[in-house]
Parts: structure tokens; C-alpha cells; sequence
């Protein structure tokens, strides 16, 4: 509709993310809404015992960074072959990570594993079952558990800032660990699901001014036309501050619109 009046738009190609966990088959054409199991706000995905790897067996992001941080990594284009190599990815833990907590979905831990989790007694069982190459994902695992011990992740970093071991805590907290997020994954039976990325909210919208005055594509404020909360662009870019940034933003840029509109410095 703003458009149609000649209105600039802005942020249309960003999003704030989460991460998600979801049932097969795995279909890009379908609706994320009629697959989807249980968005990762990070209590899974940054928990001990776990690691989230590609369709080559490889991690590609640091499991314990916030949602909107790993959610921008499935973005990552494949210069070696066409499409995004990241998607969709897996998602795989031990059964100590397992039996220690809940499963996405779970209400108790000794409900059994949700539909959309394969469990295997091996590695290989869960390369075959989703198409992951073998050699890859046993490498990839081996060299996680190694560091894991030693408590390091030294090519993403995992459990390094303050923030990693504080989505980490989410989960029973393994104090006892050189880090507290980071431990091996070699307990079977193992539990996998398909991950893939999600969103919790666009912010792209109508391009706004201070006074939250839509404007059109020459940088003119439109008479009489204000945008707030999801129908503006964001204030934060393409950048996502925290939970209840749209509601922050929103409220206050309401009360600025109010009050230009009747007129009140």
C-alpha cells in the first residue's frame, strides 16, 4: 500500500532469525509454518554434547552465539557448487546431552525423542540417514571431542564470550567441564534432526524519518503518512538488539507520531 503511493522501503532483505528445528522430508518450497517443530532461541543448540554440522559433515558457525548471529550463517552461498550449502543442516547430540535436559518438544526427559529426531547408535547411521557425508561428519566430531577436553574450540570459538556460556546455561550447566558448553559427543544412542534457519520477525518496512513520517523515494516526508513498530523499517538496520526490540521501537515511535500529527513540540 505504501508503496503503491510512492513510498521508500528499507531492510527488505534482513530479518531477525531463529534458528529451527524441523520435521522430514525436508521441502524449501513448503511453508516453514507446516514443517516446523520448535524454534532454537539457543537452549539446544548451545548445550554440551551437541554440534550442528552440513550436509559435508562440517560445522559452519559457532553453536552458542545468539539466534539472529547463527541464523546468518545458513546464508553462506557454496562457491564449489551451486545453492547454500548450509541448508538444510543437522543437528546432532549425545545421549548424555539427551538425558541430561529436554529435547525440543519434550515434556519430560524420559518422554521418548520427538518424531522428527532419527536415533542411531552411531555416527554413520546418521550420515546414511540424512544424506551427510560419513567421513566428514566422524572427522568433524573427532576433532570437537578432542578440543572439547581441552575445553577450546579453535575455529569458532564456542563457549569463549560471556554470552556463549549464558544461552549455554539454559541447559543443565556442566560446571565441571574445562568449558562449560563444549563436551564431547560420543554416548550412543545419538539423536539427530534436521536445522534449518527461521525468523522471528522482518525488519524491513516503510523508510521513515525522526518523527516516524513515512518517506518517498527522493527522501521527502509523505503528508500525513506515519509508520511505526513492524510496518517501518527498523531503527536497528539490519541489526538485532534483543528480545522486545520491536515493542520498544514501536511504542516510542508511536508516541512521536501522536504527538506530530496533533501538532505538539
Amino acid at each position: 500500500m505504501g508503496q503503491a503511493i510512492g513510498a521508500a522501503t528499507a531492510n527488505l532483505d534482513t530479518n531477525w532469525g531463529l534458528p529451527s528445528f524441523i520435521g522430514e522430508p525436508f521441502d524449501p518450497s513448503a511453508p516453514a509454518i507446516y514443517n516446523m517443530v520448535w524454534g532454537d532461541w539457543g537452549i539446544y543448540r548451545a548445550g554440551a554434547g551437541s554440534i550442528i554440522v552440513n550436509k559435508k559433515g562440517k560445522r559452519f558457525a559457532n553453536e552458542a552465539s545468539a539466534y539472529a548471529v547463527f541464523n546468518r550463517a545458513f546464508g553462506n552461498y557454496a562457491t564449489e557448487e551451486p545453492g547454500f550449502a548450509n541448508i538444510p543442516a543437522v543437528f546432532i547430540c549425545d545421549n548424555d546431552y539427551a538425558t541430561s535436559g529436554l529435547l525440543p518438544g519434550q515434556k519430560a526427559p524420559q518422554d521418548p525423542a520427538p518424531d522428527n529426531f532419527f536415533v542411531a547408535n552411531s555416527l554413520a547411521e546418521i550420515a546414511e540417514h540424512f544424506g551427510i557425508d560419513a567421513a566428514g561428519l566422524e572427522a568433524e566430531v573427532a576433532a570437537l571431542n578432542a578440543n572439547a577436553v581441552q575445553g577450546s574450540d579453535p575455529v569458532f570459538h564456542r563457549g569463549e564470550k560471556h554470552v556463549d556460556r549464558a544461552i549455554g546455561a539454559y541447559r543443565p550447566y556442566k560446571t565441571e567441564l574445562a568449558n562449560p558448553v563444549l563436551a564431547p559427543i560420543a554416548t550412543p544412542p545419538f539423536y539427530a534432526s534436521l536445522y534449518v534457519p527461521g525468523t522471528c520477525g522482518t525488519n524491513g518496512g516503510l523508510k521513515t524519518d525522526e518523527k516516524a513520517k513515512v518517506l518517498n523515494t527522493k527522501g521527502e516526508p509523505i503528508p500525513n503518512l506515519y509508520a511505526v513498530g513492524n510496518c517501518m523499517a527498523s531503527i536497528t538496520g539490519g541489526q538485532y538488539c534483543g528480545a522486545g526490540m520491536t515493542v520498544g521501537a514501536g511504542a516510542v515511535f508511536s508516541w512521536i507520531a501522536v504527538r506530530d500529527a496533533l501538532g505538539i513540540a
